[in-house]
Order: structure tokens, then C-alpha cells, then sequence
């Protein structure tokens, strides 16, 4: 048994310890005193002497803290200078006051509550309190006539700014400022140790009635009180100790059984490691309206007012995290107790109420099940909550809150008159306090909150007032407003229609759905939809037929040259039935030939498929099967092992001549935008290749009219990616098809000193990176990157490290982070970031829907989610992929009707992966929700890890990062 707990048991017991010339004596009336509290209090003694400093007593100048008082202890051990701990009224006086009378008012609350007089001492490392017998009023009265409001408020704050000692007290201070023309500035300050935000009302209005006392000559009208905060500890180690304090904790032990849920609010900064309470407040006033609707509701529903909201702020959270089972604290402040009416103390208890939202209710069932819950609580709101945790063994970092990390509360006043809102600095109105004319400062009140979010409804005059109290190293002010104003059109949606399912209830308001479904999706640029890859290309060759189109090992093609070797293959290749829609194999490694091949089977309407070489023989035969290829383009040296059945094989190297004999012009075709380009294959989180077919139209709006990007004839793009990944679609036909020079890179693996020397030499402006690559370029190569213009990575997360790099180095380059799924046809999304600039992020964003793209962040309900809020990405647009091939239910499945589009083809796709808006309109990524497989910073499918290592280069290891088993 420590000292603490010792303590706690003999004042529980009533045996009253003191001292009586140099030994320590007790009184023990209900004979309690068990042999072993005997023994512990000899073996207490020598400590307790040196504390008890009166020469005889009759009762015990020492008392336990109560459980909340505890908390607060071990806070303020931790950081004693802080003004989080404080509780602050400030008003403005417009009466004359009789300042004598007013000074024996305030030492009259003194001297009435024991709380405010109470000093917090360390015996043996444990807190003990110690009641003062007397103690003056700490009452400063300043003249500040002369003063200007600068200096005014800076002495206000300083004030608010000077820590309170709780081992020597005082823990009130006041002041009054004399101002101009008879006003005066009232102040008060409390450490929230002896007081709650209830206990100020009950001061002001005691206040009030010892003031008009005084002034009227007359004594003091306050019945005495029965009872003090010491008592309501006794009662309350009584009760724990007994069998109504077991049937509590028995209670609490089944209801949050199991692993417990942690509210992830979305925040504007990332969470400190430990836990801060630099608390911020606002208030918003909701109509008169609406307070009358949410009565009538309540009613209508035979709830109480109370279930309602607190039933609709479940919903509120559910909206903004995705959560449904959580546990929110809901106030039972045990002032309200019959024995403790009108104590001064520290009683707040919140206490836990878990809510269970699975299945998409209607709120008004939800409602029953959150009412029964509430009245469970209730029940059993006698049992400290800042006990549970120790109870119920939770273990938690320290960056949260222990049980529930955000409380509710519908205040109710105790008085006639409710001053709540005035307290809070939001009263409009004056108020008599004993005769003086107050107003408030309008100043918002800082309280302290041990929680990130804690949101109070106030009635004042027939409307509620919404108090936000808030972590500011959490949340910004903008945030927490346009929480408030989607909490109102949520209560707007619940009057409305109570019987709607809680995941379709209205929570944007008409401007922020506006801008996210309207105003950041209005991409729309001209450009050539409606042509085809090779007919752009066809254009470019007339435009500049004798630019330099391919550069390789020293070998050069003009554009004219490259269009008449495209030409011969296509030919060629239409004498093996090669035509609109017809699949081709392209096994080709990166050279001349294997550009002449992609321009060769579009030319004669066919879609490439890219085949390396490098993957394992079982997934090229399985992709080989799937697209039903009857021709594949190679070459001999490749050593094509595969068994091809039906299926033709054509070595470009060895049956050069007989393409070359093929006439050089361009072949008249009828194929559309909407033919397919390309059939890439990627496995995603199955490890099965599936084949996402992109349609012409797909790549041209990636690289015709963008705003992501300039291309020109001047650029120099080096093409870097094998061409069985999606990079290399920007790198190719973004080259071609703007009259740039496309360099392509030498070697199946080059080293990063091969690729800076590829940079240096040709002077390459255009550069695609992966992420983890971009690492390592700027690492170890950063100089050789001077003559890149526009830099674009992407692929996975890039390190803010990194890219903080980059721009301080390379001021002349714009870094662009690309994000976009196979799917949508390389880029969705693209964040351009100037060289030279500080970008003050903590991570990159992926940025905003590039040119004739749509992106969307939707929850699993498909509505549209508040910015800040985490949902799934949902892309559309010009680049989405025709379908999957030959696996029309995974089609369905991640192609999905456009729910925001009046038209009736239009579809989104299903990314998988988890953002968020932020309030600029770029959009963060934040992960993904199923199994990936990331290689050196790069995000890559399963299927595809063989691939990766033997084409990406500088790969060193591979970090499996999925919470799933992957067998090998």
C-alpha cells in the first residue's frame, strides 16, 4: 500500500490523525483502524510528522486528491507554467462599484469554499491537499485610466501568463482595472485544480449575492453549506470501496471489453508524440429555427434533447473518420449530485459512451441505441472515469487521450438566469452581478480540454450556441469553422428526415459541395479527342519531318525517317491479319526498333501489348492466353522460350529485309479515339495478370492540352521506363507527338552514373523518375540534374526531405510529384512545385486532377467527403480505361457509374487508394487500403516484384509492407 493509498483509506474510514507534541496521534470513532493501517501508520510516521506542523489539531490538515485531481496533478508536474490549466472570466463593468465591498465579496467566496483555499504538497512523491484556515483574497486593483488598449491588453495577458504555485497558493487571483468615464475591467482567475467550468458560474452568481450584501450593510444571505469538496472525496472513496463501487467497475469492464477503438479525428498537423493541451475555442450560434426543430424532434421521437445530439454527433464523427464503432465522453458532472449542490470543485467526469454505427442505420434507429446507452451510462455515472483506464489496462501512446479523444456536452444552467454564455465571452447582453452592469469582454474563453475536440451546445434566448473547444497543434481555426458549419447542415438533415440512413444524411454545405464536385473538377481543355495516336504523330511528321524523333547508342531517326519505318511494319504487319482492335505482342527491349514497333502496330490499327522478356515464363504465357495475341513482335537475341500455339512470331531482326520492302506510306485505317491503344497488364492485389486496355483518346489526354506540363519541340525527354509500365506511355507518346527528341536510354538496368551521364550528354530537359529513383538521384547525383526543366516523380510517397532538396538545388526546374493508377492512363493527378521555392508541407501532395480529369474523395456510401476528411480516390475523366480484359465482373466492379455526371457513359474508377482534400484543392495521399508491395519507395504489383528488380535500376531490397500474409 503506497502513501496515497493509504491516505485515501484512512480518511475514507474517518480516523482523523494529529499531532500532539512530538508524536502523531489518530481518533478513530468507528474503531476502522485494522491492524495492518496500524502498521502502515508507524511505518508513516517520520513523513507525516514533517508535514503536520500545527501543535494539535483535531482533525486532519491533509486530505486525498480525488481521481481528477490526480490527472491534473501529473499534467501540470509536467509543465506547471502552463495557461492550459487555467480558468479565466473577464468582463467589463459600466457601474459605479463600491471597490471595499467588492473586495470582501471575493474573501467571502474564500472564506465559504474550502477548495479556494486549498494548497497541493508532495508527501513521499504522492499529492496531498491542505486546507488553509484563512487565507486573504489575492484582489489587485490597478489604475489604468492613462492606459492605451496596448498596454492594457498586454498586462491583462501577462496576468493570465503568470503560473500558479499550488503547493503555496493562492488559486485565485483578481483585478480591477479603473478605465476612463467610470468603467472598469473585472478579472478573474482560477486554477482549473480547484474549479470546473460549473463552479465559476456558481462563484459569479455568489458573487453577485455577497456584493448586494455588503453594499445593503447587511450579512451574508448564502445558507452555510453543508458540505465541502473534501466531503464529496470521502463519499467517493466510500462508494469504490463498497459493493456499489464493484457493480460500476463490473459494468465498465464488460461494456468496453476487448480492444478499444481510437478515434482518428482528421487533423491539419501531423499528431506530437505526446499528448499537448494547447487548447483554442469559437462559437457559432445556430438559428432560432433549428433550436425549435431539434425540440420538436426530440419530442416527436420521445427522446430527450440530450440523445439527439449527441446521437447526431456520433453521425458527425462517423462523416469524418470512416469509424463506425467509437467512444465519445458525455458529461456527468457530479456537481449535479444531491448532497454536492452548490460545492466549489473540480467534478468533472465524462463519462465513456461507446456507439456502435455497423450497417448504415437510420438515424432514428440509431437514436434508440444511442438513448439506451446514455441512460447505461447514466447509471453508473458515480464511477470515476479516470480510473478506467487503469481498470481496463489500456495501453496507449502517449499522443492520446487515454479512452475517448473527444467529448459532448449540452450545458444546462443551474441558475434561473444562464450566465454560460456570457462566462464563455459570448454574451451579447448585459448582466447584473449583485447590482454592477457587466458585459463580456468578448474574449473567447481558453479553457482546458484533456481531449483533441470537445464541442458544448449552450440555449441562450431560444437558440443554441455551439462552443468548439479544440488542440490548436491539432487543428486550425478555418478547419474547426467548417466543421461547425457542416455540424449544422447535419442537425438541418436530421430534422428534415430523422428516418434517413445515417451514411446518406446532408453534411457539406452547398458551397463546399460546389467546389469539391464542381469548381475543382472543371478541367476541360480543348484538344484533340476525337484523333488518333498515330494520326497526331502522322501531323508531326508533316510539321517537322526532319527533327530529330529517336536517339539510341548514337543511332538517329528524323521524324520522317521514323514515320516511313512505322510504316513498312505496318504494312508487314497486316499481312498477318494485324487490324482494328487486334492485339499484338511487343517483346522488345528498349531501342529503335522497339519505338518503330509501337508506331508500327497502331498504324495498322492494332493495340500493342508489351511483353518483357524478364518476367517469369508462367505469367507471360498466362498474359499471352489472356489477350489472345496471334502475333508478337521480338527478336531473335531475346531467346523468346514461350509455347506459342497459333501464335506467329516476328523477330524484327531477322525479318528486317522483308520489312523493309514494304511501302513507307501511311496506311488509310477506320479506327476511332475510342479504339484501344495498348492493353497493359498489372496484377494489383491478386497476383493474377489482368489486362486494363487504354484507348487512344486515354493517351492524347495525357499528353495534348495538359496543364501539368509543357511539352515542345525543344524538349529532350529521355525514355527510362520498360514499356510494360505505364511511365513509359508520358516518356513515349508525350515526346512524339509534341516534336520533341526522345532519348532512349541504353542498357536493361542502367546505373544511376549511367543515367546522369545519359542527362549530361544529351542535355535532357524532360525526366519521369520513380520515387524511390528520384531518392537516389538526388542523393548522389543532384548536379547532373541542372539541365532538367521539368522534373516528374511519383510512383509512391515522396520524402519532403528530398524534394526540399531539390528545389533549393535546382532553382530553374519545376518538380512536379505525379500520381495516377494504370487505369486512368499514367497521370490523374499532378503537384508542379517551382524551383526556389519553400514548400511548408509536411508531406507532397499528389496535387490536383490534371487537364479532362476528375478526382474524388467519397466514402464507401459513395458521397463526397469534407475536405480534410480521409476517403477513398475515385478518378475519372478522359483517361479511363476502356475495361478489363475478358473480366467484365471486375470491370463492373472497379468502373462504376459516375454519380456527379449527367452523362450516362460516364464512370469513375475505384483507385483503392486513401486521400484527402486539403483545403487548397490538392489533394493528399495517404495510403492505400489494400495489400501493396513497395520496392525502394516504389509502389509496384505483386506480380510484378521480378520485374521491377531486373528493370528498375539501383534496386537493392524489397520491403513487404501489407498487413496480410504474402506467402515467400
Amino acid at each position: 500500500m503506497t502513501l496515497a493509498e493509504f491516505l485515501d483509506e484512512i480518511y475514507r474510514l474517518d480516523i482523523r490523525i494529529f499531532v500532539s507534541g512530538e508524536r502523531l496521534h489518530y481518533r478513530d470513532p468507528h474503531h476502522a483502524l485494522t491492524p495492518e493501517l496500524r502498521a502502515k501508520l508507524d511505518h508513516y510516521e517520520t513523513t507525516l510528522l514533517a508535514y503536520l506542523r500545527r501543535p494539535q489539531g483535531d482533525s486532519l490538515p491533509f486530505y486525498p486528491l480525488s481521481s481528477i485531481q490526480k490527472t491534473l496533478w501529473v499534467l501540470y508536474q509536467s509543465a506547471p507554467h502552463s495557461e492550459a490549466y487555467n480558468i479565466k472570466f473577464d468582463a467589463r463593468i459600466f457601474s459605479k462599484i463600491d471597490i471595499p465591498a467588492f473586495r470582501r465579496a471575493l474573501q467571502g467566496l474564500i472564506d465559504r469554499h474550502v477548495s479556494l483555499r486549498t494548497t497541493y504538497i508532495t508527501i513521499d512523491g504522492e499529492p496531498v491537499q491542505q486546507i488553509q484556515e484563512q487565507q486573504e483574497v489575492c484582489f489587485d486593483v490597478i489604475d489604468a485610466t492613462d492606459w492605451e488598449s496596448e498596454e492594457r491588453n498586454r498586462c491583462l495577458q501577462e496576468k493570465a501568463s503568470q503560473p500558479f504555485d499550488l503547493a503555496h497558493g493562492p488559486l485565485l487571483r483578481a483585478s480591477l482595472f479603473s478605465l476612463p468615464k467610470g468603467q472598469y475591467i473585472f478579472w478573474l482567475l482560477i486554477h482549473h485544480i480547484a474549479a470546473d467550468f460549473c463552479s465559476l458560474e456558481i462563484l459569479i452568481n455568489e458573487l453577485g449575492v455577497l456584493y448586494a450584501a455588503e453594499i445593503a450593510n447587511h450579512p451574508s444571505p448564502l445558507p452555510p453549506l453543508s458540505r465541502q469538496y473534501t466531503d464529496y472525496i470521502r463519499w467517493k472513496l466510500d462508494m469504490l470501496a463498497g459493493a456499489e463501487g464493484e457493480w460500476h467497475r463490473a459494468y465498465f469492464q464488460h461494456r468496453f471489453d476487448g480492444e478499444l477503438p481510437i478515434l482518428h479525428l482528421p487533423t491539419d498537423r501531423p499528431r506530437p508524440p505526446a499528448q499537448t493541451y494547447h487548447t483554442s475555442s469559437r462559437f457559432f450560434p445556430l438559428s432560432a429555427a433549428l433550436t425549435q426543430r431539434l425540440h420538436k424532434t426530440a419530442k416527436r421521437e420521445r427522446t430527450t434533447l440530450h440523445a439527439l445530439l449527441v446521437s447526431a454527433y456520433v453521425v458527425f464523427l462517423r462523416r469524418h473518420t470512416g469509424q463506425e464503432d467509437m467512444i465519445i465522453g458525455i458529461p456527468a458532472s457530479e456537481q449535479g449530485h444531491r448532497h454536492f449542490k452548490g460545492v466549489v470543485g473540480f467534478f468533472d467526469n465524462p463519462l465513456p459512451l461507446r456507439a456502435d454505427l455497423s450497417g448504415n442505420p437510420t438515424f432514428r434507429a440509431l437514436l434508440r441505441s444511442v438513448h439506451q446507452g446514455i441512460w447505461e451510462a447514466f447509471d453508473h455515472a458515480d464511477y470515476p472515469t479516470h480510473l478506467l483506464a487503469k481498470e481496463l489496462h489500456l495501453h496507449r501512446d502517449a499522443s492520446h487521450p487515454p479512452l475517448f479523444q473527444t467529448i459532448f456536452m449540452l450545458q444546462e444552467s443551474q441558475r434561473e438566469k444562464n450566465i454560460l454564455p456570457f462566462l464563455v465571452g459570448q454574451g451579447d447582453e448585459r448582466i447584473d452581478v449583485g447590482g454592477l452592469t457587466m458585459i463580456s469582454m468578448g474574449q473567447e474563453e481558453q479553457m482546458m480540454t484533456f481531449v483533441d475536440l470537445q464541442v458544448t451546445m449552450l440555449e441562450d434566448h431560444g437558440s443554441f450556441l455551439t462552443y468548439w473547444q479544440y488542440n490548436s497543434d491539432l487543428f486550425d481555426e478555418t478547419t474547426i469553422e467548417c466543421m461547425a458549419e457542416r455540424f449544422q447542415v447535419l442537425l438541418e438533415g436530421i430534422t428534415a428526415n430523422p428516418e434517413e440512413r445515417i451514411g446518406y444524411l446532408p453534411i457539406l454545405t452547398d458551397m463546399e459541395r460546389h467546389t469539391l464536385l464542381v469548381e475543382w473538377n472543371q478541367t476541360a481543355t480543348d484538344y484533340p479527342k476525337n484523333a488518333c495516336i498515330h494520326e497526331l504523330f502522322e501531323e508531326q511528321v508533316i510539321q517537322t519531318p526532319d527533327a530529330v524523333a529517336v536517339v539510341y547508342n548514337g543511332e538517329r531517326l528524323t521524324y520522317q525517317e521514323l514515320n516511313q519505318r512505322a510504316n513498312q511494319l505496318a504494312h508487314y504487319l497486316r499481312k498477318y491479319g494485324v487490324g482494328p482492335d487486334v492485339p499484338v505482342g511487343l517483346c522488345l527491349e528498349r531501342s529503335i526498333e522497339m519505338v518503330v514497333g509501337l508506331l508500327g502496330i497502331l498504324k495498322a490499327g492494332g493495340a500493342y501489348v508489351p511483353l518483357d522478356s524478364s518476367f517469369p515464363n508462367q505469367r507471360l504465357t498466362k498474359m499471352i492466353e489472356d489477350a489472345e495475341l496471334s502475333v508478337i513482335i521480338t527478336q531473335k537475341m531475346l531467346d523468346f522460350r514461350q509455347p506459342l500455339r497459333k501464335v506467329q512470331t516476328i523477330a524484327f531482326d531477322v525479318a528486317y529485309e522483308e520489312i523493309a520492302s514494304e511501302s513507307s506510306e501511311n496506311l488509310p485505317l477506320a479506327v476511332t479515339s475510342r479504339t484501344r491503344a495498348y492493353i497493359m497488364y498489372t496484377s494489383g492485389s491478386t497476383g493474377e495478370p489482368k489486362g486494363v486496355c487504354i484507348v487512344h483518346q486515354g493517351v492524347i489526354r495525357l499528353v495534348k492540352g495538359t496543364n501539368y506540363i509543357t511539352f515542345s519541340p525543344e524538349d529532350t525527354i529521355l525514355q527510362l521506363a520498360p514499356i510494360s509500365f505505364d511511365a513509359s506511355t508520358f516518356e513515349i507518346w508525350g515526346s512524339l507527338l509534341n516534336g520533341a527528341t526522345l532519348v532512349l536510354m541504353p542498357g536493361v538496368k542502367p546505373s544511376l552514373k549511367q543515367i546522369a551521364q545519359a542527362i549530361r550528354i544529351h542535355k535532357i530537359s524532360t525526366l519521369w523518375l520513380t520515387a524511390g529513383l528520384f531518392h537516389l538521384m538526388i542523393e548522389e547525383h543532384i548536379d547532373d540534374l541542372r539541365s532538367i526543366h521539368q522534373l516528374l516523380a511519383g510512383g509512391d510517397v515522396l520524402s519532403p526531405e528530398h524534394v526540399h532538396k531539390a528545389l533549393h538545388t535546382l532553382t530553374d526546374c519545376t518538380l512536379i510529384n505525379g500520381y495516377g493508377p494504370t487505369e486512368n492512363t499514367t497521370f490523374s493527378c499532378c503537384f508542379p512545385m517551382k524551383g526556389g521555392t519553400l514548400l511548408k508541407n509536411h508531406s507532397i501532395p499528389i496535387g490536383r486532377p490534371i487537364a479532362n480529369s476528375q478526382a474524388y474523395i467519397l466514402d464507401r456510401h459513395l458521397q463526397p467527403l469534407p475536405i480534410g476528411v480521409a476517403g477513398e480516390l475515385f478518378v475519372g475523366g478522359d483517361g479511363l480505361a476502356r475495361e478489363y480484359l475478358h473480366a467484365s465482373e471486375l470491370t463492373h466492379e472497379k468502373f462504376i457509374p459516375h454519380p456527379f455526371s449527367d452523362e450516362p457513359s460516364a464512370r469513375l474508377y475505384k483507385t483503392g487508394d486513401i486521400a484527402r482534400f486539403l483545403p487548397d484543392g490538392n489533394i493528399e495521399f495517404l495510403g492505400r487500403y489494400d495489400q501493396q508491395v513497395k520496392i525502394r519507395g516504389f509502389r509496384v504489383e505483386l506480380g510484378e516484384i521480378e520485374t521491377a528488380l531486373k528493370n528498375y535500376p539501383v534496386i537493392n531490397d524489397v520491403v513487404i509492407t501489407t498487413q496480410e500474409h504474402i506467402p515467400g
